[in-house]
């Protein structure tokens, strides 16, 4: 491996990932980044990989992340289109720091327009080792070979057959990808260019998704850190003898830096707001008036990428010219965290009994043809114990929605 890589080497992961066919990515920045060559997103070696299991299923192992903006689908979508599999054929195994390879990050909308087409050649390479090794299997030249949902058959013999599964069991190839594969045409579509529903949804909807703040670790404590009241402002004196005498809780004091910790998370936030801190506040250089004032004023000077044709000439012969200028509100990235995230997930448990309420009648009603329970009674506790759960997810909602 280089220098520059930061993941795992091949032969750990391969040990790690046991038999079957494992296709590897190597995306070298000149190729996928080609318009910003000074900004090496990917290192030079590899990047992801792909490994198709003795029982046909194939998982894809990325260093992107799903954070609502509907990867895990379409990375899905991009591995089974070339591949020849039907989409609920594929895993995703995103961001795992154990087995996937190193990536710097997931921003700027580089998953799909740059990364995807590494992943795709991955899967068009991967289905092109699998052809020949159906070739050699059922004796017969590849270009006699159909494809479809992970099935090789000989044309105009469908008997003659064989599953990748089948092609994968008791293998171990491994092939790396550094030259631009075949990819299917767009009129070849079959996955792509779909709108299926959305891999990450079922998870999300029920709760049943895991968050930074579901992480539960033996010991673990919450830390909630006191801020500036602005930007610039320095600490001065400090009280935190209050929060200290919050059962459980710890004051971690490092320069500036003041931060209280607990074993629960409200408590550690109900003890940070028992400091008594003193700030120096500096004269902010602009307000919610000037910033863009001062947004032009602190950027660099423009630079011209592409320079064509003549604009003054084009500007004197106009009949008229329009000239205007453009702001939008400043605002930045950021991840819900806590109480947010249990305010989502609340609100879309509720609405989901709405949902099952306004369809059903009631999840758990005995179904005849009558559509009726066999007693009265059943329906009455059946409708009451629901009723009961709707009222605890709103006050959960509402107890989510003060938090927020």
């Amino acid at each position: 491996m280089s220098p520059t890589t930061r993941g795992i080497d091949r032969r750990a992961f391969l040990k790690m990932v046991g038999g079957g066919i494992v296709v590897l990515v190597t995306a070298r920045p000149a190729a996928l980044l080609s318009q910003d060559r000074r900004r090496p997103i990917y290192p030079d070696d590899l990047n992801t990989y792909l490994r198709i299991g003795e029982d046909g299923r194939v998982t894809i192992f990325s260093g992107k992340i799903e954070m609502g903006q509907g990867v895990m689908t379409s990375q899905a979508q991009m591995a089974a289109e070339e591949l020849g599999v039907a989409l609920d054929a594929i895993e995703m195994v995103l961001g795992d720091t154990d087995r996937c390879p190193w990536d710097m990050g997931t921003f700027g909308s580089l998953t799909t327009r740059m990364f995807g087409p590494a992943l795709r050649a991955a899967a068009a390479e991967a289905r092109a080792v699998l052809v020949r090794l159906a070739a050699k299997e059922l004796g017969v030249p590849k270009e006699r070979l159909v494809l479809a949902d992970g099935v090789v058959s000989v044309a105009g013999e469908p008997d003659r057959r064989v599953t990748y599964g089948e092609l994968a069991r008791g293998k171990a190839i491994a092939r790396l990808v550094d030259e631009e594969a075949v990819l299917r045409s767009v009129a070849d579509f079959q996955v792509m260019g779909r709108s299926p529903e959305r891999m990450d949804a079922p998870a999300k909807v029920t709760g049943a998704a895991e968050y930074a703040a579901d992480v539960r670790l033996p010991g673990m404590l919450y830390a909630s850190v006191l801020r500036p009241p602005s930007h610039g402002a320095t600490l001065g004196a400090v009280d935190a003898s209050p929060a200290e005498a919050v059962p459980g809780a710890t004051v971690v004091r490092l320069d500036d830096l003041v931060a209280v910790l607990h074993a629960d998370p409200e408590a550690a936030e109900r003890a940070l707001r028992a400091v008594r801190a003193e700030w120096r506040e500096p004269a902010p250089p602009f307000d919610d008036e000037t910033v863009f004032d001062h947004l032009l004023g602190s950027a660099p000077e423009p630079e011209v990428k592409d320079d064509r044709g003549d604009r003054r000439a084009a500007r004197e012969a106009a009949s008229r010219v329009f000239e205007t200028a453009y702001r939008k509100g400043y605002v930045a990235h950021a991840s819900p965290l806590g109480a947010v995230e249990g305010l989502i997930i609340h609100l879309a448990r509720f609405l989901s009994m709405l949902r099952i309420v306004r369809r059903q009648g009631h999840p758990n009603q005995p179904v005849t043809k009558s559509r009726r329970p066999k007693f009265w009674w059943r329906r009455f506790w059946l409708r009451y114990r629901f009723g009961v759960l709707c009222r605890q997810e709103l006050r959960a909602l509402q107890d989510a929605v003060k938090d927020f």
